[in-house]
């Protein structure tokens, strides 16, 4: 079987797939109720946004590595001059 079978099978299978006739009416019904919810906390949202960018990922790594040689400069002034 190729792909395009495998692919032609699943999409007849999900076809024949019975939808319940108060399907449309429940979602609606959830949408309201929870309307007001979905737009609580934006900013795990806006963490994942910004976190994606690649100038990020290297501005975080960056303030690692600095700090990781300051603890690095700090433990050798402790060790020299104690």
């Amino acid at each position: 079987m190729n792909r395009q079978e495998i692919f032609d099978a699943w999409h007849r299978q999900k076809q024949q797939i019975a939808i319940r006739p108060d399907f449309s009416d429940r979602v609606m019904a959830d949408i309201q109720r929870g309307g007001a919810r979905g737009r609580g906390n934006l900013l795990p949202m806006r963490t994942r946004r910004i976190a994606a960018r690649p100038w990020v990922k290297a501005a975080v790594l960056v303030a690692g590595v600095l700090a990781g040689l300051a603890r690095i400069l700090m433990t050798i002034h402790l060790v020299l001059f104690a």
